[in-house]
């Protein structure tokens, strides 16, 4: 598996926002939980930085949602090819016409 850009980091960042902030934690309360720093919450919310399997279990009990809803779709979430080359033109990896 290449690093990069994956949907499904960004997904599970997408929900992992979603529902900390449904239940009212900061960045700064959820990484306390968890063991690890407000940093590193914020580049799992971004998806920037892939998640152990220790941790996405501590984050589900942590917000109280069940494991299987990190890998779901969000309503909220464009995680269409229309996403991917807006992505890919915001960062200047391809140039659309």
């Amino acid at each position: 598996m290449s690093s990069g850009f994956s949907l499904l980091d960004r997904r599970i960042g997408h929900n992992i926002r979603e529902n900390r902030l449904r239940r009212g934690l900061t960045q700064a309360t959820l990484g306390a939980v968890i063991g690890v720093s407000t940093q590193q919450v914020q580049k799992y919310e971004k998806g920037t930085n892939r998640i152990s399997a220790n941790h996405l279990y501590a984050l589900a009990l942590a917000l109280r949602v069940p494991i299987q809803r990190m890998f779901q779709p969000s309503i909220q979430t464009d995680e269409s090819v229309p996403a991917m080359l807006r992505w890919l033109k915001h960062r200047r990896v391809l140039r659309l016409s």
